[in-house]
């Protein structure tokens, strides 16, 4: 319990950072809206580290946290270890492993494929000891909640479909994927947690402390200046519908339509700035500007004159 909670610590200071570091606005609206956020996380992950003390998903949150906050500090052999913790912690959270790329460089595959003997690694033990280990993974059922977003889709199967596990997997994989290589790592977790959501048959409230990370993250980078409404709106909507609601079917619904307005706001955000464009992740924008200026002054003095009015105002 005393673990869990330290790791919501660590979740929460390190989505902090990272939205500092990519996104370092330095005025007090931006500041108060990540506070709003982090306060909105440390609400609800007391349902993971002290309502059902899910240790586990407290160790992928928080690892998956500190992998983007590595792509941030652009040190992504980090991020791969911190997203191989994640897998290790809770399978479905290989969805993230496509974020291993989101650092450019010629390692990159070398990157993805260390990932995978790590995960492997990590989970070869309890493999060898129970094979079937994979398979009941794989095939682990639980009650389909009449809440759920899986029946509001329209599969009113007593107990988990025997595709959903991996379709699961496959969806937030390809999601992740596309984030990545459009630019848009930031929306990662956010997306491949709300399409887990979706195909989930379970409503459990320690569900929501996996979104809000991921929201949370998003909108810090996405929206910076702004009040975390989506951040907020996210923890409201998955706790409403969590659990045993008095309208089953409608909460069914709107946790459905939640969560698709989440998958397609993951879609259509706007790339982070590419190296060399714009300030690249880590960068102070003082810095960023001072190369501008260098730059300008080893230029011919009749070209600074003629520069000067317009790139400076």
């Amino acid at each position: 319990m005393v673990v869990a909670a330290l790791l919501g610590v660590v979740a929460a200071t390190t989505i902090h950072d990272t939205i500092a570091r990519t996104r370092p606005e330095g005025s007090r609206a931006s500041t108060l809206s990540i506070m709003l956020g982090v306060a909105t996380l440390t609400t609800v992950w007391s349902d993971v580290a002290v309502r059902t003390a899910h240790l586990d998903d407290a160790i992928a949150l928080a690892a998956a946290a500190g992998a983007a906050g590595a792509i941030a500090r652009r040190r992504p052999w980090l991020a791969v270890v911190l997203l191989a913790v994640a897998a290790g912690a809770k399978p479905w959270a290989i969805m993230f492993a496509p974020l291993a790329l989101a650092v450019p460089g010629r390692d990159a595959l070398r990157r993805l494929a260390a990932l995978a003997g790590l995960v492997l690694v990590g989970w070869l033990p309890f493999v060898i000891d129970e094979p079937g280990t994979v398979h009941a993974a794989a095939s682990f059922k639980i009650t389909n909640a009449t809440s759920s977003a899986l029946r509001a889709l329209g599969f009113a199967n007593a107990t988990t479909p025997a595709w959903v596990r991996p379709a699961q997997v496959l969806f937030g994989l390809a999601a992740a994927a596309l984030r990545v290589r459009t630019g848009r790592w930031h929306a990662v977790l956010m997306a491949t947690v709300a399409i887990r959501l979706v195909l989930d048959p379970a409503v459990h409230h320690y569900y929501t402390a996996g979104l809000v990370v991921g929201v949370l993250l998003w909108e810090g980078i996405a929206r910076p200046h702004r009040v975390p409404v989506v951040t907020m709106l996210s923890a409201v909507a998955c706790e409403a519908t969590s659990g045993a609601p008095h309208y089953p079917a409608l909460a069914g619904v709107i946790r459905l339509l939640f969560l698709v307005a989440l998958v397609i706001l993951a879609a259509r955000t706007a790339p982070m700035p590419r190296r060399g464009t714009a300030a690249a992740p880590g960068t102070d924008r003082r810095t960023a500007m001072g190369r501008v200026r260098a730059r300008a002054g080893r230029r011919p003095l009749a070209l600074r004159r003629r520069a000067r009015p317009a790139t400076f105002p």
